[in-house]
């Protein structure tokens, strides 16, 4: 191969590098402003589903809590995979 095509195959591998650095931080970014969504959203159940089961317990009261219980699970089980591989 000739220098120029060298030069030019370096300039696409670098923009390419580029690239994934600025689609790594959009998704770091994302991840981060879903985590505290989740975590407030988490807390606002916790508390609003105590106060629910306190005045009455019916059917859709246990399947909210079924479902928080779940997801909790869900996440703790994806959270402690994704340190095992980072």
């Amino acid at each position: 191969m000739d220098e120029e095509t060298t030069r030019g195959y370096e300039v696409v591998y670098r923009e390419a590098i580029r690239a994934l650095d600025l689609q790594r931080n959009a998704f770091d970014s994302l991840r981060a402003r879903v985590g505290f969504l989740l975590s407030a959203a988490t807390i606002a159940t916790s508390f609003l589903g105590g106060l629910a089961l306190r005045d009455r317990s019916d059917t859709g009261s246990w399947i909210a809590i079924f479902l928080f219980v779940a997801f909790g699970a869900f996440a703790l089980r994806r959270g402690g995979a994704r340190l095992q591989q980072g």
